[in-house]
């Protein structure tokens, strides 16, 4: 089995730290996704998960046709599955 990572853009309420967005990123954007991440923001290719601020949000969601709003904590989270 091999092993396939999952990239996401997450939202969370930040009074009540529950969970209000949640986009998968798909395979074929993730390269822009890292573009638009600069190097501060962590290891892009080992990335599990990282906070972003809205600007970063905005551009990554105009990525994947969503949008998100104004006030939530953002972050990219990274899962990994059997294939």
């Amino acid at each position: 089995m091999r092993q396939t990572l999952t990239h996401q853009i997450v939202g969370y309420d930040p009074l009540t730290e529950k969970l209000v967005l949640e986009v998968d990123i798909p395979k074929e954007s993730w390269e822009e996704v890292k573009s638009i991440l600069k190097e501060g923001d962590g290891d892009h290719e080992y990335l599990y998960i990282h906070k972003i601020d809205y600007g970063k949000a905005v551009d990554i969601l105009g990525l994947v046709h969503t949008t998100g709003a104004r006030g939530l904590d953002y972050y990219i989270e990274c899962s990994s599955g059997a294939a």
